[in-house]
Parts: structure tokens; C-alpha cells; sequence
């Protein structure tokens, strides 16, 4: 935010931090992540508050205190009307006891309602003519034609809102009722920047405009990111499409307050030992309420409450919650106790013997019947003692999003500081170029021919990266190999993890994945001239065989020269038979494993690199195996007859 003297912060927050009791709206400046993010209402007991920390934008979902309710993004005082005071909260048409009616009152064609100001002829969708009739809301008559949009003059009954309240992120419909009947009033667009919306205060059904934040757009009823489209390369008819992060969006929330029977709907039990786990909704230690999930164990086990929901498997999740423990002890002599768990992998942090309510969260990529849970113990980890938990929220982990031809790169905007837009945008270009290479050389598309997602993920997915859609890359590492491909690399380690990608037909033929996810990406670097780093090294297109051949520390100098087997160094022997026989006899390789099935594929290692260099033979008319010593031959037998694929 610039202010009149010319001074700019790159975060501000209108109500001056986290403020549940004032709307406000925080506007970012910084590179790669500006906008205007508006406090909501994700129902009438939670505000969506937005506030800066340091530089960066955080959002946070706060339960209103007691005796208050929230509206229009703030939680204000619960009102009674009737009381001769006109509160927060209060207006003349909700509560004409205590406040005055508005002179005129405020008009909002397109609300349902004639009010007061309007006619036939100014506003028709809601003063249709009807002969001998003019209602008009607030003169105290239930007249026809008037509905349960005037509460003062025809009383509410009941009002619901499928939207939770006001939320400009979906669109809700409010079901009102009175003695008329019940009607029905839909959230929709005025114009492309603002929303018309509909919620309820009480029984009363009730109607806003509120604006969409600079990032985002109005669309069937609802503000929805705007997607940035920027073309690099229109003689190539390619593009990247940005969309940066709006706020986190809540997927599902449980408070666990309402429900009939002895579990909450939608929710299932399972232990390790069923029978020596004790399940229970409680109904007298809730977090914020009265309500909660509880397991009791008193002899060893692991028990978990579970619900399941169908997650998008190229985006990242946070689940947040409170959780609270009674002497738990871990039977293991370790630190897991109560965590929340999601994707049978993740969980929170360690969490034994006997705490009150503590809030924990934790990220995970999504996935098709993601599983998340309440538990007490975990694998290898058996448990005795209580555990509660409360006021579960999923949420979508916001992060900028660039997507390609080919590829979707999903990344928090605060690790995109070392690199431009143009660069990053440009390397999602190379990046579909290296792409369109591996097909080339295998002969077909992973996944369907479905775009393949790269994700930074926070919580260790097993290496620097890790192979499969999305490609999950470890966030530590995301920043400073950005700041590399700013200066013109093209990511050896991704490149790496895309060519495992492309190990077809569930990889059967694959003798060793490691050493072909080196072999096949050497393809790509030298027919595009693709700039790498290893080791401090900095190499260009076919320049690469030198880091194979004597740079790496386990290189073809180093190792199988002087029979010591390396995956380097036989990536360095196939680069040799390429410079024999070139590279068309590999293609038509790759499409011969492609026809066979399971039962028709060697079963050992050795037996499948023989089967490999028979077919190159076939095709290129050139016996490969005169490109091996003895020594060479005899290293590579015993590395591969060792183990079976």
C-alpha cells in the first residue's frame, strides 16, 4: 500500500490485525502475491479474519465469543429488539421498535422486495404491476405481492442459508418462510465486480452488496479469482496462465454441536483393537461449544474417528483443529499421542500426557477418498489415555498456480522472491518442451495425457522431490533452485523427476529407475540445449556426458572403468551407444516394451538390461555390446543379477 508521503508497505491491515470485532481488509503490495483480501462471515459463528504478518498475508478462522454473532465479516453484540436501544446489528426494517425506518428508506433493485422509493417503472423486477395493489415494505401492511424479504411487515417464521452466512465465495440460496408461504432468493452478480447477497439474521431473511476483492471477479453469484493470462510465445500458440492465491477457502468445518444418534454424520470409528477402544461423542467438553469427538484407552492401541471426502489430488490441504489429552501415555516409548492425521501419512506434532485444548494444523496433498482423522496412537505406536478433539476446518492451502500446456506448478508466493515472472513463466515453457522430448523418445504420455501437477509441499515427501502427479517438491528446496532458474537453469532435479514420470507401461521394463531417469533426460538437454547444474557445474546441452564421464562423484572414471558398477557411469556407457547408433534405435525400443505385457517381460534385472541392448542391436544393426569391456560387463552382471525387478 502506497501512502500519501510516498511510502509503501507491502502489507497493510485496515482494522490493524487480527480484529474479529471490525471488518476490515488487508492489502498486499509485495511481488507476486498484491491484492485486497476482505474479512467474511464463513457463518454466523465464524469470521474469516485477514492479517499481515510481516510482509505476507495470513487468514485465520476465529470463533465469535460469547453473545456475539457474525455479520458482514466482524463479530458484533447479539441485539434485542424491543429493548428501546438500536444496536449493532439493527436497523429499522429488522427491528422498527427500537430503530427508526430510514427517510427514505435505502433502495436495492433486485432484492425481491418494492420498497419504499420504487415502482413498476423504475424497478420491475420488484414492483410488477399488479392491479389495485402497490406494496411497499415498511408501512406496516402485509400486503400482496410483498414476501418474506420485508420481516416488518410480514413477520419471518424461519430463514436458511446453504451459503453459511454471508460468503462471498459461494453461491447460497435463502430459504425464507412466513405466513405467505416460503420463497427462495438466490445470491447473484451486479455487474462483474459486486455481489448481491443474501443471509439470514435470525428468521429474517436479509440482503447486501458487498464488492469483490481487486483479485477476483463476480461470476454466477459469487467472487471467484481472476485467471491472469500472459502469452510468451503466440508464434508457438502457447501460453501460461497465472492464478495467484485468493483465501483460503474452507472446504468443511465440524464443530461437532448438532446431529442426532452416537456419531456425528459422516463420521466412522476404527483401532487397532476394536474391542479395547472406547468411542464417545461428548457432550460436555467441547472446545468452544459442548460438544466433541473422544477416545478412551486404557490398555495399548491405536484408535482414530475418520471421515472421509473427495480431494482434488493436485492441490494441498491444511487441517486445522483443537485437540486435548488426559494422561496419554505411548506404550512405545515414543512422543505420538493425539494428532490429527490426514492421508494415513500426515499428522500433527507430538502430543502425550495431559494438556488442555491446544490448536494444531496440519498441510497434505489432496487425493480421491482423502481420509481424515481424530486419532489417539499411530503405526508402531499403540497408546493409553483420553483424547478430545473440536472445531475441525479443511481448508484449501492457498498458493499461486502456473499452468502450462503440459504441467501445473502450484507454489507459495513467498517462494518465488529470487525469481521474475517472465523467468518463471518461461521455464513452465521449457518445461513443456522437455515434456513433448520424453514423449518423442517413450512413445507416449503419462497419466492419460492429464497435465502433471509439480507441488511444493512442506511436509518431507521422501526426497528433494518425488516422482508421480503431482511431482511433490520438498518447500525448502523450492526457493533457492527457483533463484538457479532465474539465471537461465532449466532444474536438473525436476527434469529428473518428470522423466520418472515417463517410465510407461507401470514401468515393467524398467531395470533400474534411478539410472533411466538420468539416461532418459539426457535427451532433452541436448536436443534443446537445456542449461543444468551439478556439483557447482554449470553444463549446456550434450556438455552434460562430461559430468557422467569424469565429474560426478561416482562417475564412469571413478567407478566402472575399474569395475566398480554406478548408475552415472552406465548413463555414460548408453550416451556412448547414442553417439554410435544416434537415437532413433532407443525410440523404437521404448515402443517395443510398450506391446508386451506383464508375463512376456524378463523377470530379472540383468535379463531385461539384455533384452535392452538385443532390441538396440535389432534396430540399429550394430552389435552395442562392442561398446563394453570385460571388466565393464562382468560389473554390471553382478549389480544386476543381485536382486530381482
Amino acid at each position: 500500500m502506497t501512502f500519501d508521503n510516498g511510502t509503501i508497505i507491502p502489507c497493510y491491515d485496515s482494522d490493524g490485525g487480527l480484529n474479529y470485532s471490525v471488518y476490515g481488509d488487508v492489502q498486499i503490495t509485495a511481488p507476486h502475491s498484491y491484492g485486497d483480501f476482505e474479512d467474511y462471515c464463513q457463518s454466523n459463528k465464524y469470521v474469516i479474519e485477514q492479517y499481515c504478518s510481516g510482509a505476507q498475508r495470513g487468514t485465520r478462522k476465529i470463533t465469535c465469543p460469547h453473545n456475539t454473532f457474525c455479520q458482514m465479516g466482524a463479530c458484533i453484540q447479539n441485539s434485542t429488539c424491543g429493548n428501546n436501544v438500536c444496536e449493532q446489528g439493527e436497523n429499522g426494517t429488522t427491528c422498527p421498535a427500537d430503530c427508526a425506518p430510514p427517510n427514505p428508506p435505502a433502495t436495492i433493485c433486485g432484492n425481491g422486495v418494492c420498497e419504499i422509493g420504487e415502482t413498476a417503472d423504475t424497478c420491475p423486477k420488484d414492483c410488477p404491476q399488479q392491479p389495485g395493489v402497490i406494496p411497499f415494505c415498511g408501512n406496516g401492511v402485509c400486503e400482496q405481492g410483498e414476501n418474506a424479504r420485508c420481516p416488518a411487515d410480514c413477520p419471518p417464521q424461519s430463514c436458511k442459508d446453504s451459503d453459511g452466512g454471508v460468503n462471498l465465495v459461494q453461491l447460497g440460496n435463502v430459504t425464507a418462510i412466513n405466513s405467505s408461504g416460503s420463497f427462495i432468493f438466490t445470491d447473484s452478480c451486479i455487474g462483474n465486480s459486486s455481489v448481491l447477497e443474501n443471509y439470514c439474521l435470525g428468521s429474517a431473511p436479509m440482503t447486501t452488496i458487498l464488492n469483490c476483492s481487486s483479485m477476483n471477479y463476480c461470476g454466477d453469484g459469487a467472487c471467484v479469482p481472476i485467471p491472469v493470462t500472459n502469452s510468451t510465445n503466440a508464434s508457438q500458440n502457447t501460453s501460461i496462465v497465472v492464478e495467484y492465491p485468493a483465501n483460503e477457502i474452507v472446504v468443511v468445518d465440524f464443530d461437532f454441536e448438532n446431529g442426532n444418534g452416537t456419531t456425528p454424520a459422516g463420521w466412522t470409528t476404527g483401532a487397532w483393537n476394536p474391542s479395547q477402544a472406547n468411542f464417545k461423542w461428548e457432550n460436555s467438553t467441547g472446545n468452544s461449544g459442548h460438544r466433541s469427538l473422544g477416545i478412551n484407552l486404557s490398555t495399548a492401541n491405536d484408535a482414530s474417528w475418520t471421515y472421509r471426502i473427495n480431494l482434488d489430488s493436485q492441490r494441498s490441504y491444511r487441517l486445522a483443529g483443537y485437540i486435548r489429552g488426559e494422561s496419554i501415555v505411548n506404550t512405545n516409548g515414543r512422543t505420538v499421542g493425539e494428532n490429527l492425521n490426514a492421508n494415513t501419512w500426515y499428522l500433527t506434532s507430538d502430543s502425550i500426557g495431559t494438556f488442555g485444548w491446544k490448536q494444531v494444523s496440519i498441510i497434505f496433498t489432496g487425493q480421491t477418498q482423502t481420509a481424515i482423522s481424530c486419532r489417539l496412537g499411530f503405526f508402531s505406536n499403540t497408546v493409553t489415555g483420553r483424547g478430545w478433539c473440536d472445531d475441525l476446518v479443511l481448508t484449501s492451502d492457498p498458493m499461486s498456480s502456473y499452468s502450462s500446456t503440459h504441467l501445473t506448478f502450484f507454489v507459495d508466493p513467498s517462494d518465488t522472491t529470487l525469481i521474475t515472472d517472465a523467468n518463471l513463466k518461461q521455464w513452465m515453457l521449457n518445461l513443456d518442451k522437455v515434456y513433448e522430448k520424453y514423449t518423442d523418445l517413450v512413445g507416449g504420455t503419462p497419466f492419460g495425457g492429464q497435465k502433471i501437477g509439480i507441488m511444493s509441499v512442506r511436509n518431507y515427501p521422501g526426497g528433494w522431490a518425488v516422482a508421480g502427479n503431482p511431482i511433490q517438491w520438498y518447500e525448502p528446496y523450492v526457493g533457492d533452485e527457483l533463484g538457479k532458474v532465474n539465471t537461465g537453469e532449466w532444474s536438473f532435479g525436476i527434469m529428473h523427476e518428470i522423466g520418472h514420470d515417463f517410465d510407461l507401461n507401470n514401468g515393467i521394463w524398467n531395470f533400474d529407475a534411478e539410472f533411466w531417469a538420468n539416461t532418459k533426460m539426457y535427451y532433452p538437454v541436448e536436443t534443446l540445449n537445456a542449461t543444468v547444474t551439478m556439483s557447482g557445474i554449470r553444463y549446456t546441452g550434450s556438455q552434460l556426458k562430461t559430468y557422467y564421464e569424469t565429474d560426478a562423484g561416482a562417475s564412469y572414471d571413478k567407478t566402472l572403468s575399474k569395475g566398480n558398477f554406478s548408475g552415472d557411469a552406465l548413463t555414460y556407457k548408453f550416451i556412448q551407444i547414442k553417439d554410435q547408433i544416434g537415437w532413433d534405435p532407443f525410440k523404437k525400443t521404448f515402443r517395443y516394451f510398450l506391446t508386451l505385457n506383464q508375463s512376456q517381460i524378463p523377470t530379472t534385472r540383468m535379463d531385461k538390461f539384455n533384452l535392452f541392448l538385443d532390441k538396440l542391436t535389432e534396430y540399429s544393426g550394430y552389435d552395442v555390446r562392442n561398446l563394453f569391456s570385460t571388466t565393464e560387463m562382468n560389473a554390471i552382471t553382478a549389480k544386476y543379477n543381485s536382486t530381482t525387478a
